[in-house]
């Protein structure tokens, strides 16, 4: 197994779509921060976007970690690459968690990269601001990664129900944009989605949602001028329970893949 993983490590550094995806979005995101504020006088900082474009981001680092779990992890079944390695004699355990770990391992760290470099880029070249310290935004940043991890093991496992790596991602972009209409308030009209957003742990676009939002009240000065604060605290319930259910569910999702995959007909 270790060898089949070593493989697709090399297999993920060498692909350049992969840095494409990655790269496209990362320069995407910076652009949209870039060209919303620094032009203003005074520029507006870095800590300034991230209430309103952390979410945004962590729904667009789901499309690349999606999408690099289907390629990575689905790429040796259109070329039956993975039916050649049980011929030879390799264990189904052996050929599954050999693909499934090491992108389990690479897409959070892709995604954090995706949804959290944009700021660091933007804030050494701008400033960091205080509307809110780094040390929260990065904790969240942190603490994200958890149900982007969960997430990425339930591609893992369509990889292998559906044997196909465009489906994967495909259907990456779902997360994607559920994400972001949670956390934007465009899908809280419905009434489950609202109670949904009260227990964001329970499924992991709403956690990230969770975790890309921060809560809010403003005050207004004599001129009428209104002035936001954000509440950067994350109750201590919330985290357990992102963490307990994140890896949880992750193990659920590895082993319902591998279950499939153990007994699945390799045609």
């Amino acid at each position: 197994m270790l060898d089949i993983m070593r493989f697709q490590f090399r297999q993920l550094i060498r692909k350049k779509v992969v840095y494409a995806i990655t790269l496209l979005i990362f320069v995407v995101l910076f652009m949209c921060m870039f060209f919303s504020g620094s032009a203003e006088d005074p520029v507006t900082k870095a800590s300034e976007f991230v209430p309103e474009m952390l979410s945004v981001f962590m729904g667009c680092a789901a499309l690349a970690a999606g999408a690099l779990v289907g390629m990575v992890s689905g790429d040796d079944m259109s070329d039956k690459t993975i039916n050649h390695e049980i011929m030879a004699g390799r264990s189904r355990a052996a050929s599954y968690l050999g693909r499934v770990i090491p992108v389990l391992i690479a897409a959070p760290i892709v995604a954090l990269i995706v949804y959290g470099a944009p700021f660091l880029l933007y804030g050494a070249l701008y400033g960091w601001g205080d509307t809110l310290p780094a040390s929260a935004v990065l904790v969240r940043c942190l603490l994200a990664m958890l149900p982007m991890l969960r997430l990425c093991a339930f591609m893992a496992m369509l990889t292998f129900i559906a044997k196909n790596a465009m489906l994967t991602v495909a259907a990456a972009m779902a997360p994607s944009f559920i994400t972001i209409g949670l956390a934007t308030g465009e899908a809280q009209s419905s009434a489950i989605l609202s109670r949904l957003m009260e227990r964001p742990w329970l499924i992991s676009v709403a956690d990230l949602a969770f975790y890309g939002s921060f809560d809010s009240w403003y005050t207004y000065d004599l001129n009428m001028n209104m002035y936001m604060t954000y509440y950067p605290s994350i109750p201590a319930g919330n985290i357990a329970l992102t963490v307990i259910l994140s890896l949880a569910m992750t193990a659920v999702y590895i082993v319902i893949g591998y279950h499939y995959f153990h007994f699945d007909d390799m045609n």
